[in-house]
């Protein structure tokens, strides 16, 4: 139903400038190494190599849509044919200016009649770039109860492959007139054709982390809190969490946490059993915005050599 489309119901007009979309993913092998300086001072290093699976970089400078739809009082609603007359007078206007950039093995991008995006999805993974990453970290024993660390992590860049990197420019003025389903980031209202391989590189999103942790009953039960700042390409996001740790052997462990990050409120909770570990973060979110969404962590973790 045309008069129920999310965007177009009568005479508008759309403006958007300076939107961005970002998606990476990579894998990583790390190999790390900590030492213990006096009794109470830990200083440590992670060495990372990057697998690049797949980034997408949406840049939208400016993008303008005059859409049209018919007075609905001009048609007669018991016409059967009502939405095919009024699809041929529904149209948009569009002017576009923006960048898209594609990396990756695993992408499908599809095209319409005239050459233009139309859809890009991702059906398989595979390497299309590699790079490279530290973390450092320093760990400081205040009293026999209270422990203080701070860490640096993702120090690095990932350099996609020319061959598996695409890049769209769009400066494109044109009318749309199959516009029932249209959506304002619909790849159909960008305008991308023709694209150019060129390789690419792109900087991790480095992150600060500080906290402190008090512990009772022999270290079985820790309370904890912690600071994180993540720096990112366009700004920069500061979280706070509160965390308690239960202990019950040594190589079992696991928590939950309470966070506020930019407004939102979340839970989280890990659990780590020998060198297995998983962590799940914004599992529920108490924020206004009724937006949802997890983080998921795996990892395996193996000690080599004697500790020093």
């Amino acid at each position: 139903d045309i008069s129920n489309s999310d965007m177009i119901s009568g005479n508008r007009k759309y403006s958007i400038t300076n939107e961005k979309l970002g998606l990476d993913l990579y894998s990583e092998v790390a190999l790390g190494y900590s030492r213990t300086i006096g009794e109470r001072l830990t200083v440590g290093g992670k060495v990372k190599v990057l697998l690049g699976m797949a980034r997408l970089n949406l840049n939208v400078n400016k993008l303008e849509i005059d859409g049209y739809f018919p007075n609905e009082n001009d048609f007669d609603y018991n016409d059967p044919d009502i939405y095919d007359e009024l699809n041929e007078k529904v149209y948009a206007k569009i002017s576009s200016d923006a960048e898209l950039q594609i990396s990756g093995k695993g992408f499908t991008i599809s095209e319409n009649e005239e050459g233009y995006i139309s859809e890009v999805n991702i059906d398989n993974f595979g390497i299309g770039g590699f790079g490279a990453a530290i973390d450092l970290g320093v760990h400081f024993k205040l009293t026999d109860n209270i422990d203080l660390s701070a860490s640096i992590l993702d120090l690095g860049y990932l350099n996609w492959d020319e061959k598996y990197t695409t890049v769209y420019q769009s400066k494109a003025n044109f009318e749309a007139n199959d516009i029932e389903d249209l959506e304002l980031f619909d790849f159909n209202i960008l305008g991308f054709k023709n694209g150019m391989n060129q390789s690419m590189t792109s900087n991790l999103a480095s992150t600060l982390v500080v906290g402190g942790e008090y512990r009772i009953l022999k270290d079985k039960i820790g309370f904890g809190l912690l600071s994180t700042t993540r720096f990112g390409a366009e700004d920069t996001k500061s979280k706070l969490s509160a965390i308690i740790t239960f202990r019950p052997t040594r190589g079992i462990n696991a928590s939950v946490s309470f966070s506020t990050l930019s407004g939102y409120n979340s839970l989280g909770a890990s659990i780590k059993l020998g060198p297995l570990f998983v962590a799940t973060d914004y599992i529920l979110n108490f924020g206004e915005n009724e937006e949802k969404y997890a983080n998921a962590y795996l990892g395996i973790s193996i000690p080599i050599g004697k500790k020093q």
